[in-house]
């Protein structure tokens, strides 16, 4: 699988997180389920979204990116997009803690940030890059991003990790 490939498959399983948590955000018959499967909402976002996905971006894709201005400015707005996925990652997992907080809004805007950020990426970033990186560039950034995701993820991690968060839905 080609490096924007794998990209692209991390995001198709990304969405499928958000949905899922949009369902729990959106379920006003059982509030409560959003909060108890939170842990593990969370763990999934700190480990396979930033320490796996954005990673491979951030440590590899986005150097790869500099050869060229108009993608290293694109790779300069992405990674100001992922900062702000974290510090909505605080907020959640802050409004986690906080019985009184509204964690549904903050886990809606974050599903809403991601997807929007999914979406450029996918339909416009990428496509730039793959046509201005060569085979030899892909080529590296795929062992790279083998070497990132052996650290981040254990084999059978990402299947622990949903099927934790499928059993509140």
């Amino acid at each position: 699988m080609g490096a924007f490939e794998q990209l692209r498959g991390e995001h198709k399983v990304i969405l499928e997180v958000a949905a899922l948590m949009e369902l729990l955000a959106s379920d006003q018959d059982t509030p409560d389920r959003l909060r108890a499967s939170m842990p593990e909402l969370l763990d999934f976002l700190r480990t396979y979204v930033d320490r796996n996905h954005h990673a491979k971006e951030e440590l590899a894709l986005f150097p790869a990116m500099e050869v060229d201005p108009m993608l290293h400015a694109l790779a300069e707005v992405l990674e100001a997009e992922h900062d702000e996925a974290r510090r909505m990652l605080v907020l959640m997992e802050e409004a986690a803690r906080d019985e009184r907080a509204p964690l549904h809004n903050a886990a809606l805007a974050y599903t809403a940030h991601m997807r929007e950020h999914i979406a450029k990426e996918n339909e416009m970033i990428f496509d730039a890059a793959e046509r201005t990186l060569g085979t030899e560039q892909t080529n590296a950034l795929e062992r790279e991003f083998t070497d990132i995701e052996a650290a981040a993820l254990a084999p059978g991690k990402l299947e622990e990790l949903l099927a934790a968060i499928r059993k509140h839905c």
